[in-house]
């Protein structure tokens, strides 16, 4: 009779145990889905990271070569109208030349801008969406709206100097035309 009543003392105990260990064991997948979640997005950033980089230098690489190619158009037309105008004053080809150059380059500069505001306005658009998640994720684990945005902010202000250059503007006392009238190194 008294070993059935420490028995039953100590199965009571054993599923105590087991109701916590249930209970910390619940807590794993979820953690184990968040990993999941963060580890994705450090994979997509990266990937996204790369195609803007591999698209500056597509752009870039193709600004140069149609350059390229309109400076070579530009010259094959002037061999050609030397050939039919052989009297014509060599400074006045010369200038042509530069003048076509010219022209094609400022389109060149153009096309990269469009493209580059692109893939800037793409990037944006994903650091945007980025943003709303972290602070989403932040309100998921209870905290309010505006402490989560607060603290998205700290985390954003202090990769900002790395970037920018923020840390070498202390204090201003300067009226707002000589400041523009400042070069980056006074600054």
């Amino acid at each position: 009779m008294q070993s059935i009543d420490s028995l039953r003392k100590l199965n009571a105990k054993l599923l105590i145990e087991i109701a916590k260990l249930k209970k910390k064991n619940a807590k794993i997948p979820k953690l184990k889905e968040k990993f999941l979640k963060f580890a994705e997005i450090k994979a997509e950033n990266i990937r996204l990271k790369q195609i803007i980089e591999e698209n500056t230098r597509h752009n870039t690489e193709n600004a140069k070569l149609k350059s390229r190619i309109r400076e070579l158009k530009a010259r094959l037309a002037l061999l050609e109208q030397s050939l039919v105008v052989k009297g014509m004053d060599v400074t006045k080809i010369l200038e042509i030349t530069s003048i076509l150059i010219l022209e094609q380059d400022e389109q060149n500069l153009s096309q990269f801008y469009e493209t580059s505001s692109e893939s800037i306005k793409f990037a944006s658009c994903v650091l945007l969406k980025k943003y709303n998640k972290r602070i989403d994720n932040l309100v998921i684990n209870r905290v309010k709206k505006k402490t989560a945005t607060s603290i998205v902010y700290q985390e954003i202000k202090q990769l900002l100097p790395k970037i920018t250059g923020l840390e070498k503007i202390k204090q201003v006392f300067y009226n707002a035309d000589a400041i523009l009238s400042l070069n980056y190194q006074q600054i």
